[in-house]
């Protein structure tokens, strides 16, 4: 996966690094934190490219094990 997180997700992710529930909340978050930055703040901090593979990363991770599958994803 090509991830760009924030140096907290980063250490959380290597310390969970086998957890797919704990990989699905941290793409979660952080797509939700981007979203944000982007159209209510207007201070994207990510490129659309990168935004785009975090969302490919989770619909990959979702769709391996659809018993994490969220429509709002």
């Amino acid at each position: 996966m090509n991830l760009i997180l924030n140096k907290y997700e980063k250490i959380y992710w290597n310390l969970r690094l086998n957890n797919v529930t704990s990989k699905i909340i941290i793409l979660r978050k952080s797509l939700h934190d981007h979203n944000h930055r982007y159209y209510v703040l207007d201070k994207p901090t990510i490129s659309d490219y990168d935004f785009d593979k975090l969302m490919e990363d989770l619909s990959k991770l979702e769709k391996n094990n659809p018993e994490y599958y969220d429509s709002n994803s």
